[in-house]
């Protein structure tokens, strides 16, 4: 009766474990990539959502919803739409943030998220995970987001989550007159869900909205993946490289 494996048959079965480790790690190397781009996704979908469920429309510019008082300009309320959710990249930190803009009582708004200003309530209001109850903004400006520096959600900062980069395609949005392509690392979204990727004119709500798809690049280890924001739907999905 044999009771023991032979040499050869032990030879055997490390060569199929070597064999296997080789196929199975670049999968458990890639899972890093695939996670961030599955988070990135959801929270663009979900920064959509927030936007079609909070409408920021002022019909009468001197219904002030950010102060009670009417000492602040009416610029905050003509410009409500930059007060739109926005999905923001932060570049420097390889993060993102997700926030809703509000103006200063000057009716200036920072476009970055910002937690410390005390005018008139103006403060923010940074996005809140529904399931771990944690705040969906990255650690820049450390300084303007000290309100919610330890109930942040620490995945928001990419690279040290999941050791990726990015890098941005160029937008193609609605100028006033023409159709304006460049690099935008925000994306807004209005009532209807449709994507924005420049707010910077005043009085002028259709400033911006996206004509064409947006792309971005995760990547890791010489690995990546593009994740397309299409326009006028808004709808986020995984997309083939070009």
């Amino acid at each position: 009766m044999k009771k023991a494996f032979t040499m050869i048959e032990l030879i055997i079965v490390m060569v199929t474990i070597g064999i296997l480790s080789a196929a199975i790690l670049p999968r458990m190397e890639q899972d890093n990539l695939g996670n961030a781009a599955e988070q990135i996704i959801g929270h663009i979908r979900y920064t959509q959502h927030l936007a079609m469920v909070d409408d920021k429309y002022i019909p009468d510019p001197n219904l002030n919803r950010y102060s009670a008082t009417t000492t602040q300009t009416n610029s905050s309320t003509e410009n409500w739409f930059r007060g739109m959710w926005q999905f923001q990249f932060h570049p420097t930190k390889e993060g993102y943030s997700i926030y809703s803009d509000h103006p200063t009582d000057a009716g200036v708004y920072g476009n970055a998220p910002d937690m410390t200003s005390t005018a008139y309530n103006t403060s923010d209001t940074i996005a809140i995970d529904p399931l771990t109850k944690t705040a969906l903004v990255a650690d820049f400006p450390a300084s303007q987001i000290s309100a919610v520096l330890d109930s942040r959600n620490l995945q928001n900062d990419l690279e040290d989550a999941f050791g990726v980069t990015s890098s941005f395609e160029n937008c193609q949005y609605k100028n006033t007159t023409t159709i304006v392509n460049q690099t935008a690392d925000h994306i807004y979204f209005d009532s209807l869900g449709r994507p924005y990727c420049s707010q910077t004119v005043n009085n002028n709500p259709t400033f911006g909205l996206m004509v064409d798809t947006m792309r971005f690049i995760i990547i890791r280890n010489n690995r990546n993946i593009n994740i397309c924001i299409e326009a006028y739907s808004g709808y986020t999905h995984v997309c083939p490289p070009l």
